[in-house]
């Protein structure tokens, strides 16, 4: 562990030059630096690895990084002491790091996808193609797997180092809504910003932040491409580039990921047509372009690499392959997929449907307080309808997914329904998060920053309110980050029992790529047929051939016919028929283990 603490220092030394040089080389807000450096270390890796040298890409980042790192250790002349809010970032980071630094990855499509591309661009150097057999969805975009790849090439490999790579990415995005906070001494809407944290959480229960899927990321990339956007508004060269470089992230961790480019873009342009003071109407055109080239360019490069390949996978981006899957599906299919997901959209008791109602309830609530007392006019009501036209746009987006682009035993259940919905409710909460920071201060009594002070309200009454207010909204806040804590750590208390505890626990974990066939027994028939022990043994077994079983109700020349098809059985617990077939044909009793078919069958 202290080995794995050290090389993740060396990590974020790294980080810390790259960022430190767009804070003082562009004059970048050291909120967005993190979340900028991050988005540019992953489009240059992401360059690198188009033109075959992603190993070389790695190493020359991790370099130059380390000696920036040092130059502005040098140069850095005095120590600031921490404000409430970088507290309570530290606090909230160490809580849920230190709970990360002893997880292994859990959820399926860990296995199937997300954690084996890292650690096939690990051992490999490289991009997937098809002929990686391993590699199933080698079509899915790969942003946020280069920068995870990355933590691994600087700290060694392990699942703890990958799990932490995606919680940096994260928690740059967290860091960057401080941006748009105008008084940073308000401990009030500082707490407020962490009880949207432990929200955030909550309704990303449904992949929490111990695995590496990406449904998390896209709505907090967004929402700190917003918050850099809105931070930049009097400066629109650099919000252009910060925008193009956020955007073109954004663009390649996921395939719909393109939506929130979208929103993001026409944020950017609609701030730049704004803009009063430096733009003329033609720097205005250039900027706009500008962004929305740069942001689509990324993905653009992608489907040019996928063009190299005539066959697509599951999910490519293929219109062929869209029409021949909604064809598949007849009125029938069709009407039933429908009423699923009405239902389910209408549904209260539906968790992604109470985020949007919570949203609601925040909006209306926020626009009539602050109307009442403060007597101003607010932006909330012009935020509600625009949530309702994205929301809607969103969930049409959902619903056409399933009829184009999902197999119908998935689509009719509406698979994942809740991953897909929570980056929108995220999404909502954080613009509305933004919206209310910024009403908020608007409403105080004292405008002047400087004049702010514990005698700046506008009665002791109203102190007094803002008092406990702040003292309520902070133990919520630590409330929700603690019961996110806490549902990780149940997970990992369980981690030995779950079929991927099992099979680590049990098999050598490789790192070279085979071809050996394996058979994986086990009593569980669910994970057999849903091939979670599949893809498990893949994963650690580093093979593409890996068959899990749980029926062996043969007679013995079958179950030899059977078992000569592999290499090597791997048994993950006590199977009585397996266990008795064995004993009949081997005379050896194979208990939990790993046995090689060639020294069985010889035995025999």
């Amino acid at each position: 562990m202290l080995i794995t603490i050290l090389r993740f220092s060396l990590l974020l030394f790294i980080l810390y030059g790259w960022s430190k040089t767009y804070t003082y080389s562009f004059s970048l807000p050291h909120h967005l630096s993190y979340v900028f450096s991050m988005a540019t270390l992953t489009l240059i890796l992401y360059a690198g690895s188009l033109l075959g040298v992603m190993t070389g890409t790695a190493l020359l980042l991790s370099i130059v990084g380390f000696v920036l790192g040092i130059y502005h250790s040098l140069r850095q002349k005095k120590t600031v002491m921490p404000r409430f809010y970088t507290l309570f970032f530290i606090l909230y980071t160490l809580i849920l790091g230190s709970t990360l630094l002893q997880t292994s990855l859990v959820h399926y499509d860990n296995f199937s996808h997300w954690g084996t591309i890292v650690k096939f661009f690990y051992t490999e150097g490289r991009l997937a193609t098809p002929a990686d057999a391993l590699i199933e969805f080698y079509s899915y975009p790969v942003g946020s797997s280069l920068f995870v790849y990355f933590s691994t090439f600087v700290t060694g490999y392990s699942e703890q180092a990958m799990l932490l790579g995606q919680f940096l990415i994260i928690l740059s995005a967290l860091y960057s809504f401080f941006a748009v906070v105008r008084d940073l001494n308000r401990r009030l809407i500082i707490s407020v910003i962490f009880l949207f944290f432990g929200l955030f959480n909550y309704y990303n229960i449904a992949i929490r932040i111990d695995n590496l899927l990406v449904d998390f990321l896209l709505p907090l990339i967004t929402l700190a491409g917003i918050a850099g956007i809105y931070r930049l508004r009097k400066t629109p060269f650099k919000m252009s580039l910060y925008t193009l470089v956020i955007g073109g992230f954004l663009g390649i961790i996921k395939n719909n990921g393109l939506f929130f480019v979208a929103l993001l873009v026409v944020y950017a342009i609609i701030t730049v047509s704004r803009n009063k003071t430096s733009a003329t109407l033609t720097k205005k055109i250039n900027y706009s372009l500008s962004m929305i080239i740069g942001s689509v360019t990324p993905f653009l490069l992608w489907l040019n690499h996928l063009n190299q390949f005539p066959a697509q996978s599951k999910h490519g981006v293929n219109v062929n392959a869209y029409q021949s899957i909604f064809e598949g599906k007849n009125e029938e299919v069709i009407g039933q997929i429908t009423d699923a997901f009405l239902d389910t959209v209408l549904s209260v008791s539906t968790p992604s449907t109470q985020g949007l109602l919570l949203g609601l309830i925040i909006v209306v609530v926020s626009s009539i307080v602050l109307k009442t007392m403060s007597g101003k006019k607010n932006s909330f009501i012009t935020l509600g309808f625009t949530l309702t036209i994205i929301t809607l746009t969103y969930y049409l987006g959902i619903y056409f997914m399933f009829l184009f682009s999902m197999p119908i035993e998935e689509a009719i259940i509406l698979a994942g329904f809740e991953r897909y919905t929570s980056s929108l409710v995220i999404f909502n909460l954080g613009t509305i998060m933004f919206t209310l920071v910024i009403e908020w201060d608007r409403a105080f009594y004292i405008q002047d920053i400087a004049r702010r002070d514990s005698r700046g309200f506008k009665s002791v009454r109203m102190k007094m309110i803002y008092q406990y207010t702040t003292l309520l909204v902070t133990g919520s806040a630590f409330l929700f980050i603690l019961s996110e804590n806490n549902g990780m750590i149940y997970t990992l208390s369980t981690y030995d029992r779950t079929i991927q505890g099992q099979v680590k626990n049990i098999v050598d974990e490789r790192f070279e790529l085979s071809t050996d066939r394996y058979l994986v027994v086990s009593t569980n028939e669910e994970d057999v047929n849903n091939y979670l022990i599949a893809v498990v043994g893949r994963f650690y077994l580093y093979s593409p051939y890996v068959d899990g079983r749980e029926a062996f109700d043969m007679n013995g020349d079958d179950f030899i016919s059977l078992i000569s098809g592999y290499d090597t059985i791997v048994v993950l617990d006590s199977h009585q028929t397996f266990k008795q077939l064995a004993e009949e044909e081997f005379n050896q009793s194979l208990d939990p283990g790993q046995y090689r078919v060639s020294e069985l069958i010889k035995q025999d």
